[in-house]
């Protein structure tokens, strides 16, 4: 596609926006994010925001559909990252912050690379239900990842350091896993345990669900190989002091921080009702 093209040949004028905006403004969560995913296709503005104009144009329909609901979705999509799901995406696998997330995507990854799939898509990591919505509307496997909220925003308020506020990382927890329970149907929701005691046992659950062919065996060399690609990983990116907070597997040092903190965080969890909405959720699975 060519970007440049498109921008120079597109008449991108404030009446075509208000005839945009009238339609969008019309549609509601899932049906909105569907119908923006195709319109934003047919009139090519995704390419046109990447080119030199993208910053007037976009703060020009940011204007435009700030009554919208849930606007940040919306920014999610036009400032789109490698990991947000699209028409090309073969699995979309989301979780809260420290659900195993990592793990699982490079686990999935290695057993697809076994058939020969090395190119395979998925979207993961953004941490937001929106990307669950969008691969949901766009009939793309999604697979929720879930894990007991005491020890997932422990995790979680380590890993920012404690900067992020434990009632801010209650209330996304809670945002989350409301939206999994209604729509669980839809989802394959697997549990934290589940991936790090036995994650053969989760290929067997993807595969009969979306009726994949996902080689279900993986080896103990293969799980060492991916935890060894892990820490190199997050070692490569991270000060020392970073790594042992951020790092997608357990370690010794994490652990003493946690002690130190879990009774902090324990009490405001357990105070916030998160973990009878985490058990409604394990009973129906």
């Amino acid at each position: 596609m060519n970007i440049k093209k498109i921008y120079e040949t597109s008449n991108v004028d404030i009446e075509f926006l208000d005839n945009f905006y009238k339609e969008l403004v019309k549609l509601d969560n899932l049906s909105f994010r569907a119908n923006l995913v195709m319109k934003l296709k047919q009139v090519k503005i995704s390419a046109i925001m990447y080119y030199k104009n993208r910053k007037l144009l976009n703060s020009i329909l940011n204007e435009k559909i700030k009554e919208i609901k849930d606007l940040d979705t919306y920014k999610l999509f036009v400032d789109t990252k490698g990991w947000t799901a699209n028409s090309k995406t073969d699995y979309v696998v989301e979780g809260f912050p420290r659900s195993s997330n990592s793990y699982f995507v490079r686990s999935l990854t290695h057993q697809l690379s076994k058939k020969n799939i090395d190119n395979v898509s998925i979207a993961h990591h953004t941490h937001d239900i929106y990307n669950l919505e969008l691969g949901m509307a766009l009939n793309i496997p999604c697979i929720a990842l879930i894990r007991e909220p005491k020890e997932a925003i422990l995790s979680t308020y380590i890993y920012y350091d404690k900067k992020k506020p434990i009632k801010q990382l209650i209330n996304d927890y809670r945002k989350f896993y409301i939206f999994v329970s209604e729509n669980n149907t839809k989802l394959l929701v697997i549990d934290f345990k589940a991936v790090t005691n036995d994650i053969s046992q989760v290929f067997d659950e993807i595969n009969k669900r979306f009726y994949t062919d996902i080689p279900r065996t993986i080896d103990t060399e293969d799980i060492k190989d991916i935890e060894e690609k892990m820490q190199k990983s997050s070692m490569s990116k991270r000060t020392n002091e970073k790594h042992i907070k951020q790092s997608g597997l357990p370690s010794k040092e994490r652990e003493l921080i946690k002690d130190r903190l879990r009774n902090e965080v324990s009490q405001e969890v357990e105070l916030a009702g998160l973990s009878n909405l985490y058990a409604s959720i394990m009973k129906i699975l």
